[in-house]
């Protein structure tokens, strides 16, 4: 009878954990794609269409394992690594993974139906004040003909599903890549009128695609760019088919990026970059 009654009841533990692994993949899949921060998406997608500079919720779990990207047009990112998420009541929890690699219960997410969500931040405002819940409505469903054919561990040569997206820094000539990386000598080279920037990539998706070079003049031929197809040709060569915006009115390009060793070239432009260790990171708002 023990053995039984043991037996059934490790039966239905093992139901039970099966049963809310399923629930966890179904709501990441549905969730996958752009959520329109408190307003009705009413002339259609974010990708083809402009609402104002409300925030735009990206969520992504298929090639990461879980990142939420919080896009503040016209041109700022922010992607937040989701160390898990758990089930809580009616809702979801999601903790991210700061910087630091310390973990906060950050934000949590009931849905509504298939296209509007509710989202409250955990954490603190900056001010001090209590967050109250905010409605997102679906935006854009998650694209994967953009980086469907390319391995995790390539995609992150681009875009680390870190918190924070890196940046990677302009080659400077005479000047270590280290001192590069850290920042050291760098006023000296903005009085010196000394060439300095970055560039900085997002693959992982899944609905924005881009790539944004800041700092780096000569040439000025790449703004805030849309990615539309990632392709391996060879194990250290990449192709981005980018669709132009203001610098090459809207004309499509190609980008080569040929890996070297700590650095990659891009041959298009003339321009080298470095791979710094820890990363540099992009532009950002969040922790």
């Amino acid at each position: 009878m023990f053995r039984l009654a043991f037996t059934l009841l490790l039966s239905m533990a093992t139901a039970s954990a099966g049963s809310a692994a399923d629930d966890l993949r179904a709501v990441k899949g549905r969730l996958e794609g752009i959520w329109l921060d408190g307003r009705v998406p009413e002339k259609g997608g974010c990708i083809a269409n402009t609402y104002d500079g409300e925030t735009q919720i990206e969520f992504e779990f298929e090639k990461s394992g879980g990142r939420i990207s919080f896009f503040e047009p016209l041109d700022l990112f922010t992607a937040m690594q989701i160390a898990s998420v758990e089930r809580d009541g009616d809702g979801y929890v999601f903790t991210f993974r700061r910087q630091d690699g310390t973990l906060v219960r950050a934000m949590r997410v009931r849905e509504l139906d298939s296209n509007r969500i509710e989202t409250l931040q955990l954490t603190p405002r900056r001010d001090g004040s209590t967050p109250t819940s905010r409605m997102a409505y679906r935006c854009g469903d998650a694209d994967r003909s953009v980086n469907a054919d390319i391995p995790m561990e390539v995609l992150r040569l681009l875009t680390p599903e870190v918190t924070l997206s890196a940046s990677y820094p302009l080659v400077v000539d005479g000047v270590a890549d280290d001192d590069v990386c850290k920042g050291i000598g760098y006023e000296d080279r903005v009085r010196a009128n000394i060439e300095q920037g970055a560039i900085q990539f997002e693959v992982l998706g899944p609905v924005h695609y881009w790539v944004m070079l800041e700092g780096v003049y000569k040439p000025r031929v790449i703004a805030l760019d849309r990615i539309r197809k990632v392709r391996q040709v060879s194990p250290s060569v990449l192709k981005l088919d980018i669709q132009g915006t203001i610098l090459r009115d809207g004309a499509p390009y190609e980008l080569t990026i040929v890996e070297r060793g700590n650095r990659f070239e891009i041959p298009e432009i003339g321009k080298t970059f470095i791979r710094c260790n820890p990363a540099m990171r992009g532009a950002n708002r969040w922790f």
